[in-house]
């Protein structure tokens, strides 16, 4: 049984309300591994803000998605390590020139305008065999390995099909649209619980949210304007479609920079806690899983601060 947690001086310990319930949330399971998240849910809710099921009804809705949300807005489909350099903050799938490989965020998805993803199956470095072999089975095939996991498992074109019928561009701009609209529509019911919070918490995660409501748009819009640089597709039509970036990105630098620049979040002063920047509800629903999501505005680097600047000023 192993835990990690970030400890600092906030009165909270955590620097967030809601980052308490991975604390909880760890008592809990070492106690019963069995526990359904969604009663610890509850129950910690209950204990944080009042046993009123007005209260904690939405708040434990907020939590149970949370954790799936950031996977659909940072890492859609089983990619993974598409951070920045010298944080993990914001995206940087284009990051492909660091010292050693496995530093780059390229590495782990090798998206050109054939395809993306790495091929850990057979055919490839065949990681899937390190399994047990009822799951290896399941994992070495495309047809079988789940979705979710897709691209960490294997190689496929941008015209894959996935279980859903869905091309897997499609599937994945929707993936990640999906995610910023999980984190809007936390914040539209945060809004309407401040006559049942006390102000300073109200207030607190209310900040959280908008920074992780900027930063979830900033993920998704970066992310989607390199993909387009690199597959040349346009985004597929949706019924409602949010995007801000341009349809007509291709292979064209100074274009992949205007749109990266635009995604970046507005300068802003720090949140109330000025120690860090947390998630605001890190309990998934989906058993014992949970997501802890922090930045010290601190651990910026120079070289960050000098590229972002420079992406405004181009």
């Amino acid at each position: 049984m192993a835990g990690v947690a970030n400890i600092g001086r906030s009165r909270d310990w955590s620097g967030s309300t809601f980052n308490q319930s991975n604390w909880y949330a760890f008592g809990r399971f070492a106690w019963d591994p069995q526990a359904s998240s969604a009663d610890v849910a509850r129950e910690w809710a209950a204990m944080t803000f009042g046993p009123d099921p007005a209260i904690v009804a939405p708040i434990t809705k907020m939590m149970a998605g949370s954790r799936e949300a950031v996977v659909d807005y940072m890492t859609p489909l089983g990619l993974a390590h598409l951070m920045a350099t010298a944080h993990h903050y914001g995206p940087g799938p284009w990051i492909s020139d660091l010292k050693r490989p496995e530093w780059n965020p390229y590495y782990y998805h090798r998206a050109d305008k054939d395809g993306i993803g790495v091929e850990r199956g057979p055919g490839g470095t065949n990681a899937t065999s390190q399994y047990a072999p009822a799951l290896a089975r399941v994992l070495a095939d495309p047809a079988t390995t789940p979705d979710a996991m897709l691209l960490w498992f294997h190689r496929v074109p941008w015209t894959y099909r996935l279980k859903s019928g869905k091309p897997l561009w499609q599937a994945m701009v929707a993936d990640y649209d999906r995610g910023v609209a999980y984190v809007d529509d936390m914040r539209r019911t945060w809004a309407t619980l401040r006559p049942a919070i006390d102000a300073e918490r109200f207030a607190k995660t209310a900040a959280f949210l908008d920074i992780q409501q900027r930063e979830a748009r900033w993920w998704r819009d970066a992310s989607l304007a390199y993909w387009m640089s690199v597959n040349g597709l346009s985004l597929p039509p949706v019924p409602r479609h949010p995007h801000t970036i341009s349809l007509g990105i291709r292979r064209k630098p100074s274009l992949m920079r205007r749109a990266i620049r635009d995604a970046l979040p507005p300068r802003e002063e720090d949140p109330p806690n000025e120690e860090s920047y947390t998630d605001a509800c890190p309990l998934d629903g989906h058993g014992s899983r949970l997501h802890h999501h922090h930045f010290s505005r601190a651990s910026r680097s120079a070289r960050d601060r000098r590229a972002q600047w420079q992406l405004r000023r181009d």
